[in-house]
Formats: C-alpha cells, sequence, structure tokens
C-alpha cells in the first residue's frame, strides 16, 4: 500500500492509514485498554511496517472500524467531500438491485431512497431524524450481498439486521413498537407532571417551582378563573366532556366546586 500510496501521490490523491481494533502487530500485545495504549500500538506498527502514510487512530471502541465495514484490512476510496466512493459499477448495480428488492418488499409503506451520494451518510441521517422519520433502512454493497438490510429506529437509537423476505412483517411491527413506545412515554411525563394542590397556596407554590399540569375544583365562575390567570399565569388547560363534580370547594375561592379542571401554564 506504500507504493500504491507513492503512486497515486503524484496524481493528488491523499492517502491515509486508518488504526482500528486489531492488537497489531502480531501476538505480543494485549488487549486494548486506553487510548494511549492505543497510540503506541499505532506506533509500533508505523516503525515495523514502514508505513509513511498519515496515520488515523480510531477512538477505542470502534465507531469508524464499525462504519466503514469492521472488516480488518480494507481499502476505501473517498471523494473529496469525504463520501465513499463504491469500488465498482458492478457493485453499485447490486446496490441498486437490492434496493429494487428491498422497495417491492415494502410494498404501498411509504418509502423516500435517498440516493444522493454527494452527502456523507452521517449527514442524512441527522436530516432525516430531524424530520422526524420513524425508521431508517440502511442499504450498503455488504447488505446487498448479504441479502439484508439494516434498520435504525429514531426513537431508540436501536439498530438490527433483517433478512430482505422478513422487512415487512418486521417493519409493520416495529413501527407498532414505536407508537407505543413514544405514547408511553408521553403518558408517563403526564402522569408525572399532574398534581392535586389541597389549597390554592400550594397551586401557587407548584406554578412558581416549575409548574406542571394542576387539577383542582373549580367554582365555574370566569372572574375567578381571570383572578387565577392574573396572579400565575396559569389558565384552564382542559374540562371534560363529561363535567366531573369535584365533590370539594373551589381550589382558589372556596366556593361550591362545579367542575374537576385541569390548569397550566401556557408557552
Amino acid at each position: 500500500m506504500n507504493d500504491i500510496a507513492a503512486r497515486f501521490a503524484e496524481k493528488n490523491v491523499g492517502s491515509i492509514f486508518l488504526f482500528v481494533n486489531e492488537a497489531h502487530p502480531g501476538e505480543n500485545y494485549s488487549h486494548l485498554t486506553s487510548m494511549q495504549q492505543k497510540l503506541r500500538h499505532a506506533r509500533d506498527l508505523r516503525d515495523l511496517l514502514g508505513v509513511t502514510r498519515p496515520i488515523l487512530v480510531d477512538a477505542l471502541d470502534g465507531p469508524c472500524h464499525r462504519a466503514y465495514g469492521s472488516m480488518p484490512n480494507m481499502s476505501w476510496i473517498f471523494d473529496p467531500s469525504g463520501v465513499p466512493i463504491y469500488k465498482s459499477d458492478d457493485e453499485r448495480a447490486r446496490v441498486h438491485e437490492a434496493l429494487g428488492r428491498v422497495k417491492e418488499a415494502l410494498g404501498a409503506r411509504r418509502v423516500k431512497v435517498d440516493d444522493r451520494e454527494q452527502l456523507r451518510p452521517g449527514y442524512k441521517y441527522n436530516e432525516w431524524e430531524l424530520k422526524g422519520v420513524p425508521l431508517r433502512i440502511e442499504l450498503g454493497p455488504r447488505d446487498a450481498a448479504g441479502n439484508h438490510v439494516v434498520v435504525a429506529r429514531r426513537d431508540s437509537g436501536e439498530k438490527e439486521t433483517i433478512p430482505e423476505t422478513a422487512l415487512a412483517e418486521s417493519v409493520d411491527k416495529l413501527l407498532d413498537q414505536i407508537q407505543e413506545n413514544l405514547y408511553q412515554e408521553a403518558l408517563a411525563f403526564r402522569e408525572a407532571n399532574t398534581f392535586t394542590p389541597k389549597d390554592y397556596e400550594e397551586f401557587k407554590a407548584i406554578i412558581a417551582g416549575g409548574g406542571g399540569f394542576l387539577r383542582g375544583a373549580w367554582c365555574g365562575d370566569a372572574e375567578c378563573e381571570a383572578q387565577i390567570k392574573a396572579e400565575t399565569k396559569a389558565t384552564i388547560r382542559l374540562l371534560p366532556l363529561q363535567p366531573e363534580q369535584p365533590g370539594e370547594p373551589c381550589v382558589h375561592c372556596g366556593k361550591p366546586g362545579a367542575e374537576l379542571a385541569t390548569w397550566a401554564q401556557a408557552y
């Protein structure tokens, strides 16, 4: 590789060496436990093999190694923007063939193919997460060769490898799981931030301490609601469609409660 790098350097093509997780060189090096140790191993490798290219040392948990195939002794070609270029037109064709199978397997489910090769994968991942896409399907040369895809969940960040033949069923199941997970998270948040003050002093203290939803009896008088708003900036956010008799006096004025109301500050 040093010779190849030297030849292409004449054509203004740069070359770097990525040192990943293998214990190099040979079996005389222990398992890596710190970045200092890994840097020493990289220097030993440079001296032993006479590496003349710049050496980039991957982080201890190997994110670069995983991103670029998780295989030793791989060579990648990147364009000036840092995007990997396919090794051959044949490989590109196999990926597009696999993409056709994936789209067919997903049928009428709404799918958007992001084939912008001028953008890095990480940029595209972030863009679609910001747009709220719940599932991301990753398909590369190794996936195409193995007849599978990698599916990533937006809600948890979890990834799993799924065979093409099981993709449709798995996608439906994952979407149901994501929906249920988001609902349970929202429900738990609401319950954790809903309070029932015993009197108006506690009502005001909760609002001043960070707020939330406050459930309590209300007399039904608009003037009473206006006074609460003027003093706390909290307004009624919810009255049940079927009025609930609170069975206790209004949390503000002490008159008989007519309805069970939920107050909160608007943002």
